[in-house]
């Protein structure tokens, strides 16, 4: 597995972080305290992310451990860390399969888990999620569709002790994992959307679905992960999407897709 910046998002060598304290891991833990409300709905709470940790980060601490029964101190030690950390160590955690289990049926099964502990970015694609699916950057160049596809089949792959760059390649751009899959380089197989209407069953679970500018076949604009498929419709997981379907939103969503009314190429990997 190649793409492990996620590990790196889990650990905190700087600990304790209490009040008085300023540096990027109090920045991080910041970050962590925002990002609560998205994995617990009751628990709606928004400081400031700015390395400072000062009254408003350690009320924000407290609140978070009152909320999970953890000693109430406004100080981060190991125990309030991991539980602050606890969704993307989920997410991230190794799944179990039978025996020959398809890397299809495992892209689909590790997308699953990822969008059950909800990975979103903080604002213009800012953030530890965005930081674990693109190498360990983040900020406004990092659309992060393709970080969040290649780190799936990162993980699937690795059932097997393969990586990601065994089936595609493990690239940031769609522009860059669509020339890939054209020329067929790991085995791929790339089929064009005219391909897809006349023959909608060529389109399975496991298989990756790219948007393609009509203006140009060449220009993948957004990348996303098949789970199912009833006749033209598309059941997706994509990340740096919402529910109206932006190809630069905040989170990793579940959507459909009709194959019919939009311009979606797709890769199969084998």
């Amino acid at each position: 597995m190649i793409k492990i910046e996620y590990k790196k998002e889990l650990e905190c060598n700087t600990l304790p972080k209490k009040k008085g304290d300023c540096d990027y891991d109090c920045g991080r833990v910041q970050e962590w305290i925002n990002l609560q409300k998205f994995f617990y709905q009751d628990f709606n709470i928004s400081i400031s992310i700015d390395d400072d940790f000062g009254g408003a980060t350690e009320a924000g601490v407290m609140a978070f451990q009152k909320y999970k029964n953890i000693e109430i101190t406004g100080i981060v030690n190991k125990e309030t860390w991991n539980s602050l950390v606890e969704p993307m160590k989920l997410a991230f955690s190794k799944l179990k399969f039978p025996l020959n289990t398809s890397i299809q049926d495992r892209i689909v099964q590790y997308a699953k888990n990822q969008l059950k502990y909800h990975p979103v970015e903080l604002k213009s694609n800012l953030g530890p999620w965005i930081r674990a699916y693109c190498f360990g950057k983040d900020g406004s160049a990092y659309a992060w569709c393709a970080g969040f596809v290649t780190t799936i089949v990162d993980l699937a792959a690795d059932v097997n002790g393969k990586e990601v760059r065994d089936y595609i390649k493990a690239s940031l751009s769609c522009d860059m994992i669509l020339n890939d899959a054209i020329s067929g380089n790991r085995g791929q197989t790339h089929l064009r959307n005219n391909q897809l209407r006349e023959n909608p069953d060529l389109i399975k679970p496991g298989d990756l679905f790219l948007v393609i500018n009509k203006r140009n076949e060449m220009d993948a604009t957004h990348i996303g992960i098949i789970i199912d498929v009833n006749e033209y419709v598309m059941t997706t997981i994509e990340g740096n999407t919402n529910d109206e379907g932006s190809r630069d939103g905040y989170e990793v969503c579940q959507r459909y897709r009709d194959i019919t009314k939009g311009n979606y190429d797709i890769i199969k990997i084998t």
